[in-house]
């Protein structure tokens, strides 16, 4: 999208967004409260800031497989790490944020499908040493550097899995009866979308949280967004413009949307 189809959605969004004081759940005002609005530093913000600038400026160039469509490495191509890195996510604003959700709710067990350079993992596994996590990477290009980060960050509850998601993805759901949060950064294309939604609901409990990744990316993510939010599962769900966050929690009677100011 060229600059004028980002600025006039996230106009739209600022303006209709919600603030702490137009809210009135107590679970949505202590969210936003302790978790977007908390202002502390954390050491582990320096930890990566220092991993962040030897990534930004790592030349080597990496042959990355093609992973489909709707992969954001965008088909089989020739990229170096610091164009990797610059295409991640949550390397800024959204990775603090994700560092305080783990923090603040410490769920236990974590699942990424789309590691990329393992920004977003860095920030969770920091945030909770005690969690377990396990990332889904289709690049074993990619997956190769990031094993490299974790272990630059002595980061020893991280499970990476290579792979396609459409076959590693069951796997993992054999294997575990539920998970307390999920981050979806992988396949941008609605059907995919969806149907990892889909596919991780039997894993989900009342306090499981769910975050979709780049919802504005395109029309097609954006009407996964919409659809996911209204499923009937759904109790809450909060637009952060980039970033889509669902929870389950059956002491919501009445299900609860909100673009939240970020």
């Amino acid at each position: 999208m060229d600059i004028i189809h980002h600025i006039l959605p996230y106009i739209k969004y600022y303006f209709t967004s919600a603030t702490k004081y137009d809210v009135h759940s107590p679970f949505l005002f202590n969210f936003i409260t302790e978790v977007v609005e908390d202002k502390k530093h954390y050491d582990a913000y320096d930890t990566l800031e220092k991993l962040f600038s030897e990534l930004n400026s790592n030349n080597t160039i990496l042959e990355i497989e093609d992973l489909g469509a709707g992969s954001t490495y965008e088909m089989s191509t020739k990229k170096s790490v610091t164009q990797v890195f610059n295409n991640t996510a949550f390397k800024g604003k959204y990775g603090k944020l994700l560092f305080r959700i783990i923090n603040y709710y410490k769920p236990s067990e974590i699942l990424e499908l789309g590691t990329g350079l393992g920004i977003a993992n860095s920030y969770m596994a920091l945030a909770n040493t005690q969690a377990s996590i396990t990332t889904i990477e289709g690049s074993a290009t990619i997956a190769k550097v990031t094993k490299c980060v974790f272990a630059s960050l002595d980061l020893n509850n991280i499970s990476l899995i290579e792979g396609d998601f459409d076959l590693t993805l069951p796997a993992f759901i054999e294997q575990h009866k539920s998970i307390d949060l999920a981050l979806i950064d992988g396949n941008h294309r609605y059907e995919s979308t969806v149907k990892y939604f889909q596919q991780l609901l039997p894993l989900c409990h009342n306090n499981t949280i769910i975050i979709f990744d780049d919802i504005r990316w395109s029309a097609e993510m954006l009407q996964a967004w919409h659809d996911i939010s209204q499923h009937t599962s759904v109790s809450l769900s909060l637009d952060l413009y980039k970033i889509g966050i669902i929870f389950f929690r059956k002491e919501f009677k009445v299900k609860q949307h909100f673009a939240i100011r970020f």
